[in-house]
């Protein structure tokens, strides 16, 4: 009723509405820009919104998704609070489940009707076959797990699959499937889709759906994210500083321990670099102790 206000110049009787779009303004401005730079270029934009309770940010992410979905794209929204964040594996693998479970459009609310209506977009663009099918996806194997992608997806929306195979392919497609070995008889593919990163997953189900034909995009929207930083604390995350040799320069590596434990490590140019882009950086002062050990400073701080 607000927004419907709102298209038609009145004002909204709600007053918490127009309190929200006073304090998200910038937010707002801020994802204007970047659906402009995804109608232009087609590149990914990753945004954070942040603000204390009451500031805006759910009315942000309805505008956006509702702004997304009346351009014909797919929208994912996710309520960390109510998952298991990203403590471990386990958890990282039900989030990507969850968020491509949760794709839907202005007419399709659920994942396999957003695949019917996939399916029908392909036919009017005279892909009938799975030959057809194969090769309309052919972008795909640019990616890492995209080649075996392309196949299951072919076969589940072209495929001659009994029942049993097209739920054994949905399943492999919603990073549900284990069953290695029925997926090699059924799909010739040896390793699991969990076998790769988030981001990758999302670009790959991206990329599919633009080869579709949702010309809006794909909007993932991950709501009180803060839950997963609470998380991962709960993990026991450790930022150490290594050797430049640790890593490549500039990019942090992370390791899973067993026990779920996340380690990062961050190089000594990576660090360095991160400290001079900050604007405000003004340089590092280090004091040490007369004292030396085997001929190194006892103590030394900055």
């Amino acid at each position: 009723e607000s927004l419907k206000c709102l298209a038609a110049g009145l004002p909204p009787s709600n007053t918490m509405v127009l309190r929200e779009i006073v304090e998200s303004r910038s937010a707002l401005e801020g994802l204007k820009r970047d659906e402009e730079l995804l109608k232009h270029t087609r590149k990914g934009v990753f945004r954070i919104i942040q603000g204390s309770i009451g500031s805006g940010k759910t009315f942000v992410l309805k505008i956006a998704e509702i702004r997304v979905k009346h351009n014909m794209g797919v929208v994912s929204r996710i309520d960390m609070g109510n998952t298991a964040g990203l403590a471990s594996k386990q958890a990282l693998l039900s989030l990507m489940s969850s968020v491509i479970y949760g794709f839907s459009t202005k007419q399709s609310n659920s994942l396999k009707d957003v695949l019917k209506e996939a399916d029908k977009k392909f036919k009017e663009q005279g892909v009938i076959s799975e030959d057809e099918m194969m090769q309309k996806l052919e972008p795909l194997t640019n990616i890492a797990k995209g080649t075996d992608f392309r196949k299951v997806m072919a076969k589940y929306l072209r495929g001659d699959l009994d029942n049993d195979k097209k739920d054994l392919a949905f399943k492999w497609l919603t990073l549900e499937s284990k069953a290695k070995v029925d997926l090699k008889k059924a799909f010739g593919i040896d390793q699991y889709f969990t076998e790769v990163d988030f981001s990758k997953v999302m670009v790959i189900w991206s990329k599919f759906f633009r080869l579709a034909g949702f010309e809006g995009g794909t909007l993932v929207i991950l709501d009180e994210l803060a839950e997963a930083y609470s998380s991962i604390s709960k993990a026991k995350v450790e930022i150490c500083v290594f050797s430049s040799s640790a890593t490549v320069y500039g990019e942090p590596g992370f390791t899973q321990y067993e026990d779920g434990n996340w380690q990062v490590f961050i190089s000594i140019d990576g660090c360095s670099k991160l400290l001079n882009e900050h604007t405000q950086f003004n340089g590092l002062v280090f004091n040490q102790a007369d004292t030396l050990v085997e001929g190194v400073p006892e103590w030394m701080e900055c």
